[in-house]
């Protein structure tokens, strides 16, 4: 994976390449304010420690956004990715100088106050290049193209958008000779340097539309296989799956924990929970603040980089949930409220609903004792609202809201989703990547993907159907927009109103997003009653194309879409009204219950009649939960207890 640190830079080369690519208070109602200092501690302590507000409608975020500390890089005549770039470029026969930046990297704001803020560096730029500036958490298409190792890219490229040098975070002194070795060598070589160029990105063109569909045989082999693997890459002492640098993989851990649970496999088990206890105890935690820090580069998880990110803090929020239902270890959700609480303190907005996205890495802030922390700003958080990951934290919400029972958690996950769905949202295009005061990037399979769980999730916890129907109507768009012959689904769609300049000529069909996309367009088969979609999962499944480059992350997420194709899903069917006695405890034990494919369909027998009679259920017998394993149905349920036992032991399930 990708880091925010300085690595070598590419040397100017002949021929063109694209790069390779705490504790809770235990008589607390509301656990979104119950951690051991409350989450609003700091505000209340120190008047000057606050955030960024958040962009309203009509008021978008800079075109660039540099580092917030003194530096020069904004004199440099950056222009934003689009069609003058090229064209410029071309008529002025320069190459492209591209940054692709980010506002959390530690390295990117290094790289701005250092060598973007060196006078002679800023006079090559200007003179000798076509400097475009991009955003990598605006851009992820741009950043899945041309990143070369980390964050800052420093990436230099011909004119029509092949890379021909570059590396990640340049000191001054080297960017200098690189910046003008480039230069000489294009000016020297530009017409056969640009005759290479397009004669590769016609190959690439070419291959692609030539290229066959993978196949693989969707059995239980592909997750023994993998599990195996994972059992030998184990570090037995800290948890996780590297040396160093670490990097959470929540994945892998949901992995480990449905398959545990499932074989009732010990071994499993301690695997889960060693990389949980690890990251815990370890500095990848922030035990003072809450929250998690995005990596480690110390296989100990000593050494935090000190970024937050929403996406990871979601995902890790429900790997703690799992744990504490799988184990009972109480550590596991003292971790998830305690991230919880910090992400609704300074992430969450309030007024609107929605998540920030990021918080900066601020070091200096964080290797501050916590009280000497009071008297400096909060390092900035990043108020844009980006949707796949603001998606994967309404899922993370709502889980927590069903294993621990705070409706508070439930009530804002339906508020976000509802403004996500309000502002972000095309009838045509799908879901946009991020809102700044508008809408932009419609159309990338990640938002499509998180969207569609989130409305999922927000169905399965209130059975309102317009989430269900919003649900239904994005997948349609991926089928229309995304989807490929081979069966596999694309990027991004063409509507997005986004050219296909440089490397984005060329569509990908990303194996982390097809995964996603799949699970959540298998759980539509039988949750939406849609079963369409569960010959679509397997044929995406069969067609992905994995090698032995596949990222561990991306590899994990196949699997889980894999291993739940092959097992069947467990319904539970609830026929009640809102406000009747025993139904309110009846779906708590429904709701809190660890059961790896469990989905929860709430029929109100009134306004839902016609639904419950084709079902079969008599709609007069409520409140009662009709347990179903793929199509076997049993008789119904009444009792939270009886419920209970039922579902502890369910069977492995395969199909």
């Amino acid at each position: 994976m990708p880091d925010c640190r300085p690595v070598s830079t590419h040397i100017p080369r002949t021929s063109v390449q694209r790069p390779a690519r705490m504790v809770i208070n235990k008589g607390c109602q509301n656990r979104l304010r119950c951690a051991e200092r409350p989450a609003d501690y700091y505000l209340k302590k120190g008047s000057n420690f606050m955030s960024s507000p958040k962009p309203e409608p009509g008021s978008m975020t800079p075109e660039f956004r540099f580092s917030p500390n003194p530096n020069k890089a904004h004199t440099i005549d950056w222009l934003s990715w689009g069609p003058e770039v090229f064209e410029r470029a071309a008529s002025e026969k320069k190459p492209i100088l591209l940054s692709l930046s980010a506002v959390w990297c530690h390295w990117c704001h290094v790289m701005d106050e250092t060598s973007y803020s060196d006078e002679q560096i800023i006079s090559i730029i200007n003179e000798r290049y076509i400097p475009v500036r991009v955003d990598a958490d605006k851009r992820p298409d741009i950043q899945e193209r041309y990143i070369m190792g980390g964050w800052p890219t420093t990436a230099i490229l011909t004119t029509n958008g092949e890379t021909m040098s570059g590396g990640t975070y340049v000191p001054p002194h080297e960017l200098i000779s690189l910046l003008k070795k480039v230069a000489d060598y294009y000016a020297e070589h530009r017409d056969r340097l640009e005759e290479a160029a397009e004669e590769q990105r016609k190959q690439i063109l070419q291959a692609a539309s030539m290229k066959e569909a993978a196949h693989f045989n969707l059995d239980e082999s592909l997750v023994s296989d993998v599990l195996d693997m994972l059992q030998r890459t184990f570090d037995a002492k800290h948890g996780g799956f590297s040396d160093k640098p670490k990097f959470p993989n929540s994945p892998v851990t949901e992995l480990l924990l449905r398959r545990a649970y499932l074989e009732n496999n010990t071994d499993l088990l301690e695997m889960a929970s060693r990389t949980l206890i690890g990251m815990a105890d370890g500095g990848l935690f922030d035990r003072e603040w809450g929250g998690f820090f995005r990596y480690s580069t110390e296989s100990d998880w000593s050494e935090p980089h000190y970024e937050k990110m929403l996406g990871d803090n979601a995902v890790l929020i429900l790997d703690y949930l799992r744990g504490y239902q799988v184990s009972g270890n109480i550590k596991y959700r003292d971790v998830a409220e305690k991230t919880l609480a910090f992400i609704d303190s300074y992430f969450a907005d309030k007024k609107n609903g929605g998540f920030a996205g990021s918080q900066d890495a601020d070091e200096a802030f964080y290797k501050l004792d916590a009280d000497e922390r009071l008297k400096h700003k909060l390092p900035f958080i990043d108020r844009i609202i980006y949707v796949d990951t603001n998606a994967a934290m309404v899922s993370a919400y709502l889980e927590a809201y069903q294993v621990l029972g705070d409706e508070a958690y439930r009530d804002f996950a339906l508020r976000s989703v509802n403004f996500l769905m309000e502002t972000c949202y095309s009838a045509e295009a799908g879901m946009a990547h991020y809102f700044d005061g508008e809408a932009h990037l419609f159309g990338r399979i990640s938002s499509q993907a998180g969207t569609i769980g989130a409305l999922l999730d927000a169905y399965s916890v209130t059975g309102t159907h317009k989430y269900l129907d919003s649900a239904m109507a994005l997948a349609g768009i991926c089928e229309k927009r995304l989807l490929n012959d081979d069966g596999t689904f694309a990027d991004s769609s063409d509507i997005s109103g986004e050219p296909h300049l440089g490397a984005l000529a060329v569509k990908t069909t990303p194996v982390q997003e097809n995964a996603l996309l799949a699970r959540q367009l298998y759980r539509l088969s039988y949750l939406g009653g849609a079963s369409k979609y569960e010959e679509m999962v397997g044929r995406t499944l069969a067609s992905l194309e994995l090698g032995s480059s596949t990222p561990i992350t991306a590899l994990a997420l196949f699997v889980l879409a894999v291993d739940e194709f092959l097992t069947q899903p467990v319904v539970l069917t609830a026929v009640m009204t809102g406000t009747e006695p025993g139904a309110k405890e009846l779906l708590r034990e429904a709701f809190r219950t660890y059961v790896p494919g469990k989905a929860i369909n709430i029929l109100d027998p009134i306004s839902d009649y016609e639904v419950v009679e084709a079902l079969g259920y008599p709609a007069e017998k409520h409140p009662v939960i009709y347990p179903c394993i793929g199509r076997m149905c049993l008789p119904a349920v009444e009792t939270p207890h009886e419920l209970k036992g039922i579902l502890e032991d369910l069977p492995g399930r395969r199909k």
